[in-house]
């Protein structure tokens, strides 16, 4: 699944002015200028047919963002780096 999304334009990152962080498991960012959020559902629901696993889909807008305790991509990278073994 996470494949057929980053070939699609999603990503498990989100940036902040200096940062990026890793999105919790099942989450994905995409940043579009000209999709409607339907169309973004549709697409969704053509890579899950693609990857045929039965999922829940939740699209949302936003102009803005917070968070906390989101992993930062290098700590992620250096602990996945470590147990390339699974």
């Amino acid at each position: 699944m996470h494949k057929e999304m980053q070939k699609n334009g999603f990503s498990k990152t989100i940036q902040s002015k200096s940062q990026t962080y890793i999105l919790p498991n099942g989450e994905y960012n995409y940043l579009s200028t000209n999709e409607s959020i339907d169309e973004i559902l549709s697409k969704v629901k053509n890579i899950t047919k693609i990857t045929k696993l039965k999922s829940s889909i939740l699209i949302t807008e936003s102009s803005k963002r917070v968070w906390t305790n989101l992993e930062k991509e290098e700590d992620y990278l250096d602990f996945t780096s470590e147990t390339e073994d699974f």
